[in-house]
C-alpha cells in the first residue's frame, strides 16, 4: 500500500491515491503530510462538521448565483457523457471549483463523476464526505495564482503570486499545467494531470523546495475534478468558468 494509500484508506478518496506522483512523498515534510493525512480523516469521519460545511457551501452558491444545487439526495439522471448539454454542466462544475478556491468558507472536495446529477435541466451536486478549511496562507496564495493566470495577468504576476508557496521557480511548469492558448477549449485527462504536477514535484526535490502541506487535500480535489471532466468529454471554457466564479464572490 502507498503512503496516500495509508492516508486515505477507508475514504472514498483511496481510488485516487494511484494518482499521487511518487515525487510528491519527497518533496512534503512527513510530520507535516501525516498531520495533514489525520486531518483529512479525522474531517472525513466527522458527520456534523460535515453536514455544517455542506449548509455553509450551500448558502454560499446560492447567494452567489452558481448554477450548481447542493443536494442531499439523489436525484435526477446521472451526469454523463451522454447528458444534454454536457458543455454547459461540465462548465458549471468547474465554476464550483474555482468558487469554493476564490471565497471563504469550507471547500468540499468530493467532484467526483458520482457525485453529479440533472434534474430539469439543474446541475445537482450531491458531495460525499470530505471537506477542508484551508490554511489562510495557501488559500490566499491558491486564489492569487488562479487569478494571476486566468484574470489576464503575465508570467511576472504568477510568479510573484507563487512567490508566497516558495514555488516561483516553478513558474514555466505552472505554466505548462494551466495549458497554452485561451484556455476557452480545454480537454481533461487524469493522465496529463498527474504528468504536469510530476514535475512540479520533480524540480521542487531538485531545488530542495518542500511543499505546503494543503497540496494534499488540493490534489485530492484536483483528481476528482479531472475525473468527471474526462469522463464527460469534449473541451470546456476554463476561462470563462473562472470569470463566472469571481463574478459569484
Amino acid at each position: 500500500m502507498s503512503m496516500l494509500s495509508s492516508l486515505v484508506s477507508g475514504t472514498s478518496f483511496a481510488q485516487f491515491a494511484d494518482f499521487a506522483s511518487p515525487a510528491f512523498f519527497k518533496v512534503m515534510p512527513l510530520r507535516k503530510l501525516m498531520a495533514q493525512g489525520r486531518e483529512l480523516a479525522g474531517a472525513y469521519r466527522d458527520q456534523n462538521g460535515f453536514r455544517e460545511a455542506q449548509l455553509e457551501r450551500g448558502r454560499a452558491l446560492a447567494a452567489a448565483g452558481v448554477a450548481v444545487t447542493l443536494t442531499s439526495d439523489v436525484a435526477g439522471s446521472p451526469l454523463t457523457a451522454a447528458s444534454a448539454e454536457v458543455a454547459k454542466h461540465g462548465g458549471n462544475v468547474l465554476t464550483l471549483y474555482f468558487h469554493q478556491l476564490l471565497g471563504a468558507g469550507p471547500t468540499l472536495i468530493d467532484l467526483a463523476p458520482r457525485r453529479f446529477f440533472v434534474s430539469d435541466g439543474r446541475l445537482l451536486w450531491l458531495p460525499g464526505p470530505g471537506h477542508v478549511r484551508w490554511e489562510p496562507t495557501f488559500h490566499s496564495a491558491i486564489a492569487n495564482i488562479y487569478t494571476a493566470y486566468y484574470g489576464g495577468g503575465g508570467e511576472k504576476d504568477l510568479r510573484a503570486a507563487l512567490e508566497p508557496l516558495g514555488l516561483a521557480e516553478t513558474t514555466d511548469l505552472f505554466i505548462a499545467h494551466f495549458g497554452a492558448g485561451d484556455q476557452r477549449a480545454v480537454t481533461f485527462a487524469v493522465t496529463a494531470f498527474v504528468e504536469s504536477f510530476h514535475a512540479i514535484f520533480v524540480r521542487c526535490k531538485a531545488r530542495g523546495i518542500a511543499l505546503h502541506p494543503n497540496f494534499l487535500p488540493l490534489g485530492l480535489y484536483l483528481a476528482t475534478l479531472y475525473a468527471t471532466l474526462e469522463g464527460l468529454g469534449g473541451a470546456f471554457d476554463v476561462r470563462e468558468a473562472f470569470r463566472a466564479a469571481q463574478l459569484a464572490r
